[in-house]
């Protein structure tokens, strides 16, 4: 008896709609750096009050990570669904078939919704990476930027140092 009431309860707890509901529907790579950079996402707003979304993409990374919204509005009415492209900080950019979770916040309350694990993918990818060099990162081995999606590798020193 005490197993169906945990059960129960379980279900109550966890069987609930979020407040928020968020649907990874596409995924992009405009910078062509052969990673995931641009996610399109469905939100839905499950309570009696505006919400004012922010976004946070689960993956390998120690942490959740920011992206910034380049299109979608700015508040979501009750009731209603919208669609958002979110846009990856340059260092958080997903390689493809990393597991990720799309998590939608409101940001004056602790209203959230998760998507569920998806696996990061691109409809194709570039034979050259990052080609025009449009992105950047710091890389910590060798102290210096190199382009996104490029490995700096150092020629005629003895120990391959750049």
């Amino acid at each position: 008896m005490l197993t169906g009431a945990l059960a129960v309860s379980l279900v109550a707890v966890y069987g609930r709609a979020r407040p928020m509901s968020v649907e990874v529907m596409g995924m992009d790579d405009p910078e062509r750096i052969g990673m995931v950079t641009e996610m399109t996402l469905r939100v839905h707003n499950s309570l009696a009050v505006d919400q004012h979304p922010i976004f946070t993409i689960l993956s390998s990374f120690p942490f959740p990570v920011r992206w910034t919204v380049i299109r979608g509005p700015k508040e979501l009415a009750p009731g209603s669904t919208a669609a958002y492209t979110i846009e990856s900080p340059v260092d958080a950019a997903i390689s493809t078939d990393d597991q990720i979770v799309a998590r939608v916040n409101d940001i004056h309350a602790h209203v959230f919704g998760a998507s569920v694990p998806i696996r990061a993918s691109l409809k194709e990818t570039p034979a050259l990476v990052n080609p025009a060099f449009a992105k950047w990162r710091f890389d910590f081995a060798t102290g210096q930027p190199v382009p996104l999606g490029w490995t700096a590798q150092g020629v005629g020193s003895p120990l391959g140092w750049l």
